[in-house]
């Protein structure tokens, strides 16, 4: 959570303060060259934390599509949330452990490295920053590790996840007002430099925001928790379109005011094999609408888009966010029954009387 471009400076500032003399190659160069050295070592530092999160989750069964990294830290992307509190802990708290062996390590380098050397305060910054790392991403707010951590001992002792959740994403938000309010304090009180009170605000709006969104989502998985595929599941309230159709033929249908987005495609034996979107109807160029088929455009279903109907919904939302789906077809007795736009499953899980619209 810390910016590698003030590294280079914090050496230096490191550097003077240990009393090293000034460097016989030039002004401040073999600072600048410990800088630039721990701004590498710092980066693979917090590489091996987000790994540490992934290789624990394929271990416990998660696999974990890619690892993003951000200027202020990063994230093991995983591909489902754990089904159980211990593989949640496991998986969160491995991270903060691997931070802090790599800053005891470096501190134990500091200490056999000749003193008063830039090698010396390079390796007992690193060790600190490490350490800074580890201790920051284990406060106990979602969705840090620490949050993730406490949202597994709640989890373990309330046997409720979404209670869990609800808990962990409350202290998130707790500790992100009090970094803001520390932010404009150091700003108006103290006269801290403004770099240093905007990166304290910008951390509690991002440890608030990322609450406030756990909260919501939360809440939806919950309340969809007790709702099956069938609960949602739209019937098709016309004939499938005939797969050699041209477009000319059922562009009026696709595009009919209050018309579903998607429509089902029989083969020649009426079976429904494939699904067609009206956008990609509606982006057929008027010159090609008499010679191009609904086949043309339409894309076969996938096994993977094919819902039972009692799929529970909260997994259902999960694979979409996942996979970044934006419908799935319902089979009922080896036959497509109906299909399942993922905005309604948004819609199910908002609270009674709710105002707010999907678009």
């Amino acid at each position: 959570m810390t910016s590698q471009s003030v590294i280079p400076v914090r050496l230096v500032e490191s550097a003077a303060q240990a009393g090293l003399p000034p460097p016989p190659l030039g002004p401040q160069a073999s600072y600048w060259a410990g800088g630039l050295l721990a701004s590498v070592v710092f980066f693979a530092s917090i590489v091996a934390h987000e790994v540490a999160h992934a290789l624990m989750a394929v271990r416990r069964g998660i696999a974990v599509p890619r690892i993003r990294l951000f200027v202020f830290g990063g994230v093991a992307e995983i591909s489902q949330e754990p089904r159980a509190a211990g593989q949640e802990f496991a998986i969160a708290i491995v991270g903060p452990l691997t931070s802090a062996a790599i800053g005891g390590l470096f501190l134990l380098l500091a200490q056999v490295l000749p003193a008063a050397t830039v090698p010396r305060v390079t390796a007992q910054w690193l060790g600190e920053i490490n350490l800074f790392l580890a201790a920051f991403n284990l406060l106990p707010g979602f969705p840090l590790d620490g949050g993730r951590v406490l949202r597994a001992i709640v989890w373990g002792i309330t046997q409720n996840v979404h209670t869990a959740t609800r808990v962990a994403s409350m202290a998130g938000a707790g500790f992100g007002v009090l970094l803001i309010v520390i932010g404009v304090v150091q700003f108006v009180a103290f006269r801290a430099t403004g770099v240093q009170a905007l990166w304290a605000v910008f951390i509690g709006w991002f440890l608030l925001s990322a609450a406030r969104s756990a909260l919501r989502e939360g809440a939806l998985r919950q309340r969809l928790n007790s709702m099956v595929v069938r609960d949602v599941t739209r019937a098709f309230t016309q004939a499938p379109f005939v797969h050699d159709a041209v477009i000319a033929e059922v562009e009026s249908i696709a595009g009919a005011e209050n018309a579903p987005p998607v429509w089902p495609v029989a083969d020649a034996a009426g079976d429904v094999y494939a699904m067609v979107a009206s956008r990609d109807i509606a982006a057929v160029p008027p010159i090609l609408r008499e010679t191009t088929r609904v086949a043309d455009v339409a894309r076969e279903i996938d096994p993977a888009d094919v819902l039972e109907p009692d799929t529970p919904l909260d997994g259902v939302l999960e694979d979409a966010q996942r996979r970044q789906r934006g419908y799935y077809v319902v089979n009922a007795g080896g036959r497509v029954a109906g299909w399942v736009y993922v905005g309604d499953l948004l819609r199910a899980g908002r609270p009674r009387g709710s105002n707010r619209r999907e678009t």
